[in-house]
């Protein structure tokens, strides 16, 4: 997100895959609002595509990370659109748990956690009461967390556990 500029970043044009004349582009104005956009490739071999990308994807184009969507299906086809192609992908962001019955507690699985995908021990922090719990997740359940599922587990018991919940 580049609000500090005084003018607008670059418009970036989109690299399209099994491409038969079509063009994108996102304007710099665009990327400096950091907004969900729709875009529309331009009119080729007689079809148009639209494309939507959401405000996380605006800012990471806008960041200069690789970002790949697929546009809209028009007669039997679609394309995939990438804007800033072989500069990598945006790091994983991390994921904070939800827990139940809690008295000062948080969790968190790191982004880096989720890209290694094996099992791991999260502390939960100190509550209101000074004491900490663990919690023990499965490399299917960290895979899992990484894929936007929904994954629900309970902490270690120090008197008592929480149920923590991932999505």
């Amino acid at each position: 997100f580049n609000s500090a500029s005084a003018l607008p970043p670059p418009d970036i044009e989109g690299d399209i895959g099994g491409d038969h004349g079509h063009t994108v582009t996102i304007a710099g104005a665009q990327l400096d609002a950091g907004a969900a956009v729709t875009l529309e490739l331009t009119l080729g071999s007689g079809v148009t595509h639209t494309l939507n990308l959401t405000a996380q994807q605006v800012m990471d184009i806008d960041d200069g990370f690789e970002v790949s969507e697929l546009s809209s299906t028009t007669n039997s086809h679609s394309h995939t659109v990438t804007f800033n192609a072989g500069a990598g992908a945006p790091p994983t962001p991390d994921v904070n748990g939800s827990i139940g019955s809690n008295h000062g507690h948080s969790v968190t699985i790191t982004g880096v956690q989720l890209d290694a995908g094996g099992a791991v021990i999260l502390d939960l922090t100190p509550g209101n009461n000074g004491h900490t719990h663990t919690l023990e997740l499965t490399a299917q359940q960290v895979m899992d967390i990484s894929a936007e599922l929904q994954v629900s587990k309970q902490s270690s018991v120090t008197g008592h556990s929480h149920l923590v919940t991932f999505n």
